[in-house]
């Protein structure tokens, strides 16, 4: 942060106000009539206590669920084809209905 957004911080802190500065999901993903936030892991990545606290504030607030789309398997693609192909698969099971990106 920045001295000023510290200020800024440290002014709200005092007046009572909760603050997240991290933790946002890598995505925010909407095809007009629905939302989702998309947050990307893979190796055995987990979401940080950060994360987690921010995807809750996000859905009592804002009603929008975080989607946590994960790639755990190791692959080696033979194409950028291929590998889009994989992306879309996971991307499609994790936020179906909402997702219709062409291949």
């Amino acid at each position: 942060m920045t001295k000023m957004e510290l200020d800024v911080y440290n002014h709200l802190k005092k007046q009572g106000w909760s603050l997240y500065h991290v933790g946002w999901p890598d995505f925010l993903i909407t095809n007009g009539k629905k939302t989702r936030f998309i947050e990307v892991k893979g190796n055995g990545c987990k979401c940080t206590k950060g994360q987690l606290e921010m995807h809750k504030v996000l859905q009592k607030c804002f009603g929008i669920k975080t989607e946590i789309v994960r790639f755990d398997d190791i692959y080696e693609p033979k194409s950028t084809k291929e590998f889009m192909r994989n992306v879309n698969g996971r991307l499609r099971q994790a936020i179906n209905p909402l997702y219709s990106i062409e291949e």
